[in-house]
């Protein structure tokens, strides 16, 4: 056979010098970044509440005509006799040239859910329809330009919504509502 192997000792070359490797913030007086944290996605933003009357201000609660438009609640082109209370919460009376005629409530104390609800015109006369929800408020669809409720809200002082077990939801005045609504009866029916 042939002869023994030895084992001779390779030399290992030393590595090169790098600079220092800093771990941690570059200056002693700096925190460290934060740990990457995994965003969640926000929660959807909750629809925005419609609005019609311009908001009252200094004790304005008189009706007023507004022109509507179909790009929010209650998606009609037109224009509306409608009143806020002071408190967030409004009444209008909606209609358009092509034959809508809505009332509308708007605001957290009516509530956003279907149901009947009693609104009262006193002296006048008191009504239960089904209000029905719609993008944050709740309305009343097909109302008559002459009819009861219409005739009501020109003719009383305030109107009260109550639920069906008495407790009342919302009042407003009817300063200027017999214009108001004139004036939107005309707009949409020519008179």
């Amino acid at each position: 056979a042939g002869a023994p192997q030895v084992a001779v000792p390779v030399p290992v070359p030393e590595p090169p010098a790098t600079a220092p490797v800093i771990v941690g913030p570059a200056d002693p007086g700096e925190a460290p970044p934060p740990p990457a944290v995994a965003e969640r996605p926000a929660p959807p933003a909750p629809p925005p509440v419609p609005y019609i009357a311009p908001p009252r201000s200094g004790g304005n609660d008189r009706w007023v005509t507004v022109r509507v438009t179909a790009s929010q609640p209650p998606y009609v082109n037109g224009i509306a006799a409608a009143v806020d209370n002071g408190a967030g919460q409004q009444m209008a009376y909606v209609c358009s040239r092509q034959g809508d005629t809505i009332l509308v409530l708007i605001g957290d104390r009516a509530g956003t859910e279907s149901r009947r609800l009693e609104l009262r015109v006193p002296g006048v006369n008191s009504f239960t329809p089904r209000f029905r929800a719609d993008g944050g408020l709740l309305r009343i669809d097909g109302l008559q330009p002459q009819g009861f409720i219409v005739r009501a809200l020109s003719q009383g002082e305030v109107a009260r919504v109550f639920d069906m077990e008495g407790n009342r939801l919302v009042g407003f005045g009817l300063r200027g509502s017999t214009e108001a609504l004139e004036e939107a009866n005309a707009y949409c029916f020519g008179g």
